[in-house]
Parts: C-alpha cells; sequence; structure tokens
C-alpha cells in the first residue's frame, strides 16, 4: 500500500539538495538584526524597557554585528522624527547610545516645521480661492487641507527632503 506523505515529508523532499548562498545567509542575518533592533526601539519608545537596557541589548553580539545593528538604528531612530511631534526618546537615542548630537538635527526639524508651516498656509489659501470660485466661502470656512492628495504629496516631499538633510548633518 502506497504511503501518505506529510507535507513536511514533501517540502524536506523537494528541498534536501538546496542550500543558501553566502550572499543569501547575509541577507537573511541582516533581516533578522533589522527585525531585533526595530523591535528593541519599538519597546523603548513604548516604555517597555529602559535606555540602558537597549543599549546593553545592542552591545551583544560581536564588533561586526554591533556596527550592523548601530547602522540599522541610526536608521530606523531618523525616520522616526516627526515634525511637530515629540521626538525626545529619538533625541535620547541619539545623543546616548549612537552620540549623535542633538542640536543640528534639531534646527533641520524646526526649519522643516517653519517650511511645512508656510507651504500649509499656502495650501489652504489656494483651497479657499478655489471653493470661492466654486461658490463657496465665509468666514467659518476652513479647508479640510488634509484629505487633498495634493498637500498629502507636498508635505510628504518636505518631510524626504529635510530627513535626507538629517541624515548627511548625523
Amino acid at each position: 500500500m502506497a504511503e501518505i506523505k506529510s507535507t513536511l515529508d514533501l517540502v524536506m523532499e523537494k528541498t534536501k539538495n538546496m542550500k543558501m548562498t553566502a550572499g543569501e545567509r547575509k541577507h537573511l542575518r541582516e533581516q533578522e538584526l533589522k527585525r531585533k533592533v526595530k523591535s528593541l526601539l519599538q519597546k523603548f519608545m513604548d516604555h517597555g524597557i529602559r535606555l540602558d537596557s537597549l543599549k546593553k541589548e545592542l552591545e551583544n553580539g560581536d564588533a561586526e554585528q554591533q556596527a550592523a545593528m548601530q547602522s540599522i538604528l541610526k536608521k530606523e531612530v531618523l525616520e522616526s522624527l516627526r515634525p511637530f511631534a515629540d521626538n525626545e526618546k529619538s533625541f535620547d537615542v541619539l545623543q546616548n547610545i549612537l552620540n549623535v548630537k542633538k542640536k543640528p538635527l534639531e534646527k533641520i526639524l524646526e526649519e522643516c516645521e517653519h517650511e511645512l508651516t508656510k507651504k500649509r498656509a499656502q495650501a489652504e489659501k489656494a483651497m479657499k480661492k478655489t471653493l470661492a470660485l466654486q461658490g463657496i466661502s465665509g468666514s467659518a470656512l476652513i479647508p479640510n487641507i488634509d484629505k487633498e492628495p495634493e498637500w498629502k504629496s507636498v508635505f510628504q516631499k518636505t518631510i524626504t527632503d529635510y530627513r535626507k538633510k538629517m541624515e548627511a548633518a548625523s
């Protein structure tokens, strides 16, 4: 009588001669480190662990692994910086773990906030003008600029530009 094979048996049979290349192993290790760093950073941001615990966890492993984790952490923290938000925890990580100076980044973030405020006012003014041409006007009119795809695009492009400046400054 024929033997019934489990799915695992079939997969193992199909893959028994397959081996990972060095590049695939390296990519897999990088992905694992990235997941680990993101998880640790999220725990810190959510008050699940303290800064010293985060630092200790990042010091585990060999020198190459530590350097890779520091690089990943820096990229993740810079991406977490948001205009008009409380960025103190991100700045704590940058200063106390990555030894990045806070002031230049704060200045760039303030410039970003100023530019976004200016662009938002211009977009709201243009939207009011468009609505007025359609016969919609009044002192109580407040355009919902956040729903406009055009504004979302301008907002995202401005953030991206300033993130590049922050990366260069750090």
